[in-house]
């Protein structure tokens, strides 16, 4: 198995498509700090009142995740689906006959880069937007404690592995880069805008059990906890296993 693991980390960073992937994900961090920047300035040039009435959302870091998670699940996708688009999934096969161990390693090495990145991101999100913003009294944007915010940083950057997993796992089922891209953006960002079209209230339960509404119930850190954090993590767990059992079964019981 290590032997599979290493031969999937070589093919991921040896592909150009990789590095472009890492390098939007820093366009996106840097796209979210300059944001800060301006809405920084902007807020300098508000009268007092203005200023006490001043909402700028949800912090920095909560404001990228999604696009963060978008990058590497991309990422996830292309290093599944770019070998069946090349046919070199033949090779892949026939040089691991057990084929369970293909998915694994793939789930392995795209969840640990997506984890290491998606914790970098998170976590410089966090500092930059604290420095940049200063002591300014701007809500959600405010500096708390560190210690207290490590462990919401921590589960918000460790959200990136599972929507990548999960990426890695739709790729194996559809067997299909535009389809499994596709369908990670309804999962992310299509889903959830038509979830407020719900009565309530199950546009509230709804939008509860969708993958970009996880992160902060895992953290118990939402605006709306509808699920309690162990109750998220399970909900979590259902998303692993919906993705990677498919993608398993396509795998092992379809010709390459």
């Amino acid at each position: 198995m290590t032997d599979v693991v290493a031969a999937e980390w070589l093919k991921l960073r040896s592909v150009r498509s990789t590095w472009w992937v890492m390098l939007a994900a820093v366009a996106v961090l840097l796209l979210s700090l300059f944001m800060v920047w301006g809405g920084v300035n902007a807020w300098d040039n508000l009268p007092a009142d203005a200023k006490e009435r001043w909402n700028d959302g949800a912090p920095s870091e909560q404001d990228v995740l999604p696009f963060a998670q978008l990058c590497l699940a991309v990422l996830a996708v292309l290093a599944v689906g770019g070998e069946y688009g090349s046919r070199m999934i033949r090779g892949t096969v026939v040089a691991v006959p057990r084929r369970g161990r293909i998915l694994a390693a793939k789930a392995v090495v795209t969840g640990a880069v997506a984890l290491v990145c998606g914790e970098l991101i998170v976590f410089v999100t966090f500092f930059a937007d604290r420095a940049i913003v200063g002591d300014r009294p701007i809500r959600g944007h405010s500096r708390p404690d560190v210690a207290d915010a490590v462990p919401t940083l921590l589960v918000l950057g460790a959200s990136v592995l599972l929507v990548a997993v999960v990426a890695a796992g739709i790729a194996f089922t559809l067997r299909s880069t535009a389809g499994a891209v596709g369908t990670v953006v309804g999962l992310l960002f299509v889903l959830p805008v038509l979830t407020q079209f719900l009565p309530a209230p199950w546009d509230a339960r709804v939008s509860a059990v969708l993958l970009p509404s996880l992160p902060a119930q895992l953290a118990d850190a939402a605006s709306r906890q509808v699920l309690a954090p162990w109750a998220a993590g399970v909900v979590a767990l259902a998303y692993l296993v919906l993705a990677l059992v498919p993608g398993y079964l396509v795998l092992t019981r379809r010709d390459a």
